[in-house]
């Protein structure tokens, strides 16, 4: 169970995405340049391979689309390499499909559940020549998928059809296989639940940890910002500020989570700390700070015990007040 539960936390932590690690070295550049067809008479693939991806982002999304950045290289939201499926998984997709495709050519209607399409998973095919031609997106969420090309139009919106239960056992079963994780997201599913049942006895509940729930908060605490911590963000590229503001609202959540009170502190002293970042809020600040971002990081790292916050603002926070995005601070009376 410990095993799966880190491979669950992977696969939804942000830590994990090509925008912090980076494109995998053995990962192909893709010629993403062509928009996907959605209304075409699909040809067999000469290869398949399966994504997974804790969300859509792209710095710059190629005309394909999901999961290739323009310059053919993955987009940010993606976890770890592709895998290439063997000629019995790629064969079992694209039977799953054209039976799909026949059923919708038989004017056959799908149940459709009123659940926002999210996928986290896709399937790109490809042709000899090495250019993706064609997407088959799961989600396994609300058990709901889309594909194209296809002769009737490519099935899409925030609303696509839902699965069979053959259509996401099988998708399942070879996303798992690859470690690819679809089971991590069945948020209904038992083993998620049962995972989530073995992580609160093992590391307690919010504001109420486990002796090991406190270690694994404090090792999370210690984490630094993945970006060059001797730069101020002002000269820091956006994406480096991008991914300080990550770290800084998880920081901030963890602290929330552990000792601080819903939004901040409140100390018998009259001292107050309120914490609440709109979006864009933290990317503005840190664009008028010219402390480096380590000066930054010990300034957070003062808010880990109310009794030295509640004497006044820490001695590490000074001269940062354009440098400390979503704190408010009102001094004793």
């Amino acid at each position: 169970m410990e095993a799966r539960l880190a491979e669950f936390d992977r696969l939804h932590d942000w830590r994990s995405t090509v925008f912090v690690t980076g494109s995998p070295t053995d990962e192909p550049v893709v010629r993403a340049g062509t928009p996907l067809r959605h209304r075409a008479k699909p040809k067999p693939p000469a290869q398949i391979r399966a994504y997974v991806f804790g969300d859509d982002k792209c710095a710059n999304r190629s005309a394909f689309g999901m999961p290739f950045e323009i310059d053919g290289a993955l987009c940010d939201g993606v976890i770890g390499h592709s895998v290439v499926l063997d000629d019995r998984e790629r064969e079992a997709v694209l039977a799953l499909v054209t039976e799909a495709e026949a059923e919708q050519a038989r004017g056959k209607s799908r149940p459709r559940v009123r659940c926002d399409f999210n996928p986290h998973h896709a399937f790109v095919f490809f042709d000899e020549m090495g250019i993706p031609t064609g997407r088959l997106e799961t989600c396994f969420e609300c058990g709901q998928f889309q594909w194209g090309p296809s002769p009737d139009g490519a099935r899409g919106g925030y609303e696509p059809p839902v699965m069979t239960d053959e259509e996401r056992r099988a998708y399942a079963d070879i996303l798992d296989r690859h470690g690819l994780g679809a089971w991590a997201f069945y948020y209904d599913g038992a083993e998620v639940t049962r995972l989530m049942e073995y992580d609160s006895a093992l590391y307690g509940e919010r504001g109420k940890p486990t002796p090991r729930g406190a270690a694994r908060t404090a090792v999370r605490l210690a984490l630094p910002p993945p970006i060059d911590r001797d730069l101020p963000p002002k000269q820091s590229s956006a994406r480096d500020r991008h991914r300080l503001c990550l770290w800084w609202g998880e920081q901030w959540l963890l602290r929330q989570n552990q000792r601080m009170q819903s939004r901040g502190y409140e100390c018998e002293t009259g001292v107050k700390y309120d914490f609440s970042l709109e979006d864009g809020d933290c990317e503005k600040k840190f664009l008028q700070c010219d402390a480096p971002t380590h000066q930054i990081e010990d300034c957070l790292r003062a808010f880990t015990q109310p009794e030295i916050v509640c004497k006044g603002m820490p001695e590490a926070c000074a001269g940062l007040e354009q440098c400390v995005p979503g704190l408010r601070f009102t001094p004793a009376k």
